[in-house]
């Protein structure tokens, strides 16, 4: 409901508060001019009526705020204004003949299923190619029925834009009255478009731009970048520039942060070239960034996939292998923690620490320090 909410405040900033400030000295020509104003009557209520559909239907869709265009003057450019001209009549035909005709207590209930069906009739005229839908009480129920809550809260922000209109009309009249009426109206068209697009999931809209939308071509240029590098990462190793394979690899991931997700599709895919030295660099960064991250179980994991694959291994430091073979033997790996030491232990035999469990190795006791 984030883009219904922020959608009923859009008449007060961008295009559609430019459309108000001009439909001023329009409605004031109007007011003055007598029957010779007639005809820039109906052109105003054709472009406004084409104007709030053309909110709707831009909204829903995830496109920009439209600004209005001379072809929303020309009735057989869009019939969609037309249209809904005719459901609003029809609306007001049926509460009329219900009042006429019905009890009170049915003819008001009669007027209320309208008034709750009118929005959706509307938003079904931007939504579905046939525009006849908008007059089936099935599919204006179905979509109000897919809407859910929200539905039910936009209906009530409808009767709260009316109570405030049949208020503001004992103290405004004439032109003022008028531009609060097309602002509230507008207000609605920007705020129906607004739910239509945060319910897109729910009634199976498809629109120009989402934060799906966005995510997904983000993650395709992020795949296309990464396929590139990789790439030309390759062509330096079958040139015989492993050294800058590395680095051109290694540059990429830590300029992303050096996130664990990139260095593990890394070292999956430089783990099927013909040398295995930069996959096995990359291992080594992995165990590294679960480390720091606090995933003990995963680098330890990643250390023992690589080892069983035949693979040599060497912890980044003296230190980091101590770290790992001490886990390894809390986590009852211990056949782990001698593989690291039989991997790496020679690398750093200078290591105080590591040279003490090279030394408990060789003890006589040293099953019983196992």
């Amino acid at each position: 409901m984030t883009t219904f909410r922020r959608n009923l405040a859009l008449p007060a900033s961008g295009p559609v508060l430019l459309f108000i400030a001009c439909s001023a000295p329009i409605l004031w020509l109007i007011a003055h001019g007598g029957l010779m104003a007639l005809p820039l009557a109906l052109v105003f209520l054709a472009a406004f009526s084409g104007y709030a559909i053309a909110l709707v239907d831009c909204l829903a869709h995830g496109r920009e705020v439209p600004v209005l265009a001379i072809e929303s003057l020309n009735p057989t450019h869009d019939f969609r204004p037309l249209l809904a001209g005719v459901l609003i009549g029809v609306s007001l035909v049926l509460c009329e003949t219900a009042l006429g005709s019905l009890p009170v207590a049915a003819a008001l209930l009669v007027i209320v299923l309208v008034l709750l069906s009118l929005p959706a009739s509307l938003a079904l005229l931007c939504l579905d190619e046939r525009r006849i839908t908008a007059f089936s009480p099935w599919h204006v129920f179905r979509l109000a029925a897919r809407l859910g809550r929200g539905y039910a809260v936009y209906a009530a922000v409808v009767g709260l834009y009316a109570g405030l209109l049949v208020a503001a009309s004992r103290a405004l009249s004439g032109i003022s009255l008028v531009l609060l009426a097309e602002t509230a109206l507008l207000s609605l068209a920007a705020g129906l478009g607004g739910l239509l697009y945060d319910q897109r999931s729910e009634i199976g809209l498809a629109v120009h731009s989402s934060p799906e939308h966005d995510q997904a071509r983000a993650e395709q240029a992020d795949g296309r970048e990464r396929e590139r590098i990789l790439h030309e990462a390759y062509g330096m190793t079958r040139a015989k520039r492993a050294d800058a394979a590395w680095e051109a690899l290694s540059a990429w991931a830590r300029d992303r942060g050096n996130r664990v997700d990139d260095l593990e599709w890394l070292q999956s895919r430089t783990a099927l070239w013909t040398d295995r030295r930069i996959s096995a660099r990359f291992v080594q960064e992995i165990v590294t960034g679960h480390l720091r991250l606090g995933d003990t179980t995963s680098a330890l994991d990643a250390v023992e996939r690589w080892l069983a694959g035949g693979d040599a291994y060497r912890a980044a430091t003296a230190r980091e292998l101590g770290r790992l073979i001490g886990l390894a033997r809390l986590s009852g790996r211990a056949k782990l923690g001698e593989d690291l030491l039989d991997a790496c232990g020679a690398a750093y035999a200078s290591d105080p620490e590591i040279a003490g469990l090279l030394a408990r190795r060789h003890a006589p006791d040293a099953g019983n320090d196992r």
